[in-house]
């Protein structure tokens, strides 16, 4: 079971930090974006 367990959990792991990089990077990019509309008007 431990065998089994270990990299399934590091799987899920990798998953989620790739998860949530992915969408702090969106929101990065729609903040800037936001940002920059808000100083050219």
């Amino acid at each position: 079971m431990e065998i089994i367990f270990i990299p399934s959990t590091t799987v899920i792991t990798i998953i989620n930090i790739a998860l949530w990089g992915g969408i702090a990077y969106l929101i990065i990019k729609a903040v800037k974006k936001h940002n920059k509309k808000i100083r050219s008007s």
